[in-house]
């Protein structure tokens, strides 16, 4: 029989990491216990790391199982190795995977039985975030305007500065004729006021 007919390697692990899956439901934490101190939660995050997606996916999956157990969730949430592969996943994977690696996140962050489960994600981001960039993410570039709108927007801009120049001028204007007109009124009534004082006098006088 040809090699043709069996079945690639990468399906073979795919399905045995499904029947590891399937063993981690199920299990008491004492299995899980002995399963951890023989292989470590670093060999499941290295599957992680393979190119084939379906790997990545029976991977995560195991990882869903195993936070399932109090002893896989201290070993997963508290490795900062394992927990920064998972938040690097968000940026590098397909959306499919990415929705996994939110869920297996979501259980880190909100589960009662591991409290510092948040803080560690949270740092995890913090570490991961500023070196990395969505796959397919173009820098966006600011669009330049065209050349008149440019022209334009100083034109605007310079007619507005000198209309608020000529409104100013024409309002210090205004108050300086108001204060001329005020001192001509005044200077006429107290001219008025001395010619009747002296009326007033002269009269008497010839009196």
């Amino acid at each position: 029989m040809g090699t043709d007919t069996q079945p690639p390697r990468r399906w073979a692990l795919a399905s045995q990491l499904e029947r590891l899956r399937t063993l981690l439901l199920t299990a008491e934490e004492c299995w899980v216990e002995e399963l951890l101190s023989l292989v470590g939660v670093r060999s499941l995050t290295r599957l992680l790391a393979q190119p084939d997606e379906q790997t990545q996916v029976a991977a995560l999956s195991c990882l869903q199982a195993l936070v399932g157990t109090r002893t896989g969730l201290e070993a997963v949430g508290s490795n900062e190795r394992v927990v920064e592969q998972i938040v690097t996943m968000l940026f590098v994977s397909p959306h499919y995977l990415r929705l996994k690696c939110l869920q297996l996140l979501n259980v880190l962050c909100w589960s009662s039985s591991f409290p510092s489960g948040c803080r560690n994600v949270i740092d995890a981001m913090a570490r991961v975030a500023p070196h990395a960039r969505f796959e397919g993410e173009q820098p966006i570039e600011a669009e330049k305007p065209p050349p008149f709108q440019v022209a334009l927007s100083c034109c605007v801009v310079f007619c507005s500065v000198v209309f608020c120049c000529v409104v100013f001028c024409c309002v210090v204007l205004c108050c300086v004729c108001v204060y001329v007109c005020m001192l001509c009124c005044v200077y006429v009534c107290v001219c008025c006021v001395i010619y009747m004082c002296v009326c007033v006098h002269v009269c008497v006088q010839l009196q």
